[in-house]
C-alpha cells in the first residue's frame, strides 16, 4: 500500500478543518496536525515495504479463498458524469449526485493528482495514462453544509493481496499514527450497490468535532477499489451517503 492514500486523508481532513474557518478557528496547528500524521503514516509504510514484496504466496492471493482475477474486469476507466448521475463500467458502479451536494470537476481532480490540464484534453492518452498510476481518484464530492465528504478511489497492488489483508494493513498503519488519534473498529463487511466491500470504520475526534471515516473495499482484477466515506454525524450520516451508490 502507498502512502497516496494518506495523501488523501489528509485532503479529506483539510476539508474538515476548512470548515473552521466560518467559526472564526485557527487552522495553522491543526493543518500541522494532519502534516504530521501524513509523515508518520509515511514512514510507518517505508518500514514495511520490504515485508509486502517478500510476503507469501498465500498472502499475496489473499484471506479466505480470494483471488485476483485481471480478466473478470472490464478495461480500466475513469468513469464519466451525465449531469448528476456518475457511471463507471470498470468498477461497475454508478453514483447519484444527493441534492445539495457539489462535485469535483476533472481538472480539480488533476490538480490533487499533479497532472496538468493538457492531460485532460486526449481520452485515450488519459485513460492510459492513467491506468499506470498506483492510485487513482475517480470521484470526489461533498456536501458543502456539512462537510461530509465521499471519494472513489482505485490503487494498483501488485502483490494480489485480498480486501481483508488490505485492510488489516491499512487498520495498522492508521493505528501506528500518533498525531492524530485514531479510534478503529475491527474489520467487517458490507454490501454497498450489490457489491461485497469490506469495511474498516474509525473515528478521529479533533479540537473542533469527531468525524467517522470508513474505508469500504473489494477486489477488481490488479486494482483495489476504495469507497472513502467521511463524516461529521457518526453511521447515519455514513449510511445516508452510501445510498447514491447503485
Amino acid at each position: 500500500m502507498k502512502k497516496s492514500l494518506f495523501v488523501f486523508v489528509a485532503f479529506i481532513f483539510a476539508c474538515f478543518f476548512a470548515a473552521a474557518q466560518d467559526t472564526g478557528e485557527a487552522l495553522d496547528e491543526k493543518t500541522a496536525t494532519v502534516e504530521e500524521a501524513v509523515e508518520e503514516a509515511d514512514a510507518s509504510l517505508n518500514d514495511k515495504t520490504v515485508a509486502e514484496e517478500n510476503a507469501p504466496a498465500d498472502e499475496k492471493a489473499g484471506d479466505g479463498g480470494e483471488k485476483a482475477s485481471e480478466n473478470a474486469a472490464p478495461e480500466f476507466s475513469t468513469g464519466e458524469w451525465n449531469g448528476n448521475l456518475y457511471t463507471n463500467d470498470f468498477i461497475g458502479m454508478k453514483y447519484e449526485l444527493p441534492q445539495g451536494w457539489e462535485k469535483y470537476g476533472d481538472e480539480e481532480i488533476a490538480a490533487i493528482m499533479n497532472l496538468g490540464k493538457e492531460f485532460l484534453n486526449d481520452n485515450q492518452k488519459k485513460y492510459a495514462e492513467l491506468a499506470k498510476l498506483t492510485t487513482v481518484y475517480h470521484i470526489l464530492t461533498n456536501n458543502p453544509l456539512t462537510s461530509d465528504t465521499v471519494c472513489l478511489v482505485t490503487e494498483k497492488t501488485f502483490l494480489g493481496i485480498s480486501a481483508n489483508l488490505y485492510a488489516k494493513r491499512l487498520k495498522h498503519e492508521l493505528e501506528a499514527v500518533k498525531s492524530l488519534k485514531y479510534e478503529v473498529d475491527e474489520i467487517s463487511t458490507r454490501e454497498i450497490a450489490g457489491k461485497k466491500f469490506t469495511a474498516l470504520k474509525t473515528r478521529v475526534s479533533t479540537p473542533l468535532s469527531s468525524i467517522t471515516q470508513v474505508y469500504y473495499c473489494y477486489r477488481l482484477g490488479k486494482y483495489m477499489v476504495c469507497i472513502i466515506a467521511t463524516s461529521k454525524s457518526g453511521d447515519e450520516g455514513i449510511d445516508a451517503m452510501l445510498k447514491a451508490f447503485r
